[in-house]
């Protein structure tokens, strides 16, 4: 448990907190402890300085509390309310008790801590830790699984050298013969056939002329003479 970093009205609050319980089983009025003097109320403020004892020494402690409003909201209310109740209680009685008059005191120490408590906007105090030196080879490491695609790039780009370099060392036309197996350098543009600009530029062969041909009727015999 570290008390060193609590705030001084933290450990006012904390304390203020204790008091007022133990002032609870001391006389408040007519010689009556607050416990029979009072039914419920008695219990309510029991509670509460206990919260306000609990909630410093959990901080203390580095326990995280599921609470959302800060130690500040919760000591100041708290203080307000034990503060009412017991002021109440102690203008009205009679013939007051030592355990009131402390009880006033412990109450007004649980919110004088509570509103000198630093809030969540207090800025943090910042740890001194070493700085890690840079070195060249932090920035010259690859990150993880990118060293194959750094040799597979570097690969390509080593052929497509090679490619470009042997394209440009390649003899001009005609000035050697390659070799029967060796494959034929492309046609150049000046060297294909003109294409037909439209389909109206091509030319048709005309179709062939069809003759028709009659067949000759046999001859037919002459009629036979009258006799």
């Amino acid at each position: 448990m570290d008390l060193k970093s609590l705030s001084l009205g933290e450990k006012i609050a904390a304390g203020s907190g204790a008091v007022f319980f133990v002032a609870l089983f001391l006389s408040w009025l007519e010689a009556l402890t607050a416990w029979e003097l009072f039914d419920i109320v008695d219990v309510l403020l029991a509670l509460l300085a206990l919260v306000a004892v609990a909630l410093p020494l959990a901080k203390a402690a580095g326990a995280a509390l599921p609470i959302r409003p800060s130690n500040k909201a919760i000591l100041t209310r708290i203080g307000v309310i034990v503060l009412t109740v017991t002021v109440a209680f102690f203008l009205e009685g009679a013939d007051r008790g030592v355990g009131i008059f402390l009880a006033v005191l412990a109450a007004v120490g649980m919110l004088y801590g509570a509103v000198t408590t630093p809030g969540d906007d207090a800025p943090p105090r910042r740890r001194d830790r070493p700085r890690r030196p840079r070195v060249e080879s932090d920035l010259e490491e690859p990150p993880p699984r990118t060293e194959s695609w750094r040799g597979g790039a570097r690969d390509t780009e080593d052929r497509g050298s090679e490619e470009v370099g042997a394209g440009a060392r390649r003899p001009a036309d005609g000035a050697t013969d390659p070799g029967a197996g060796s494959p034929q350098p492309a046609p150049r543009s000046e060297e294909r056939p003109p294409r037909p600009s439209s389909f109206e530029a091509i030319e048709f062969d005309p179709e062939p002329e069809r003759t028709e041909t009659r067949r000759r009727r046999p001859p037919e015999d002459p009629p036979a003479a009258d006799r």
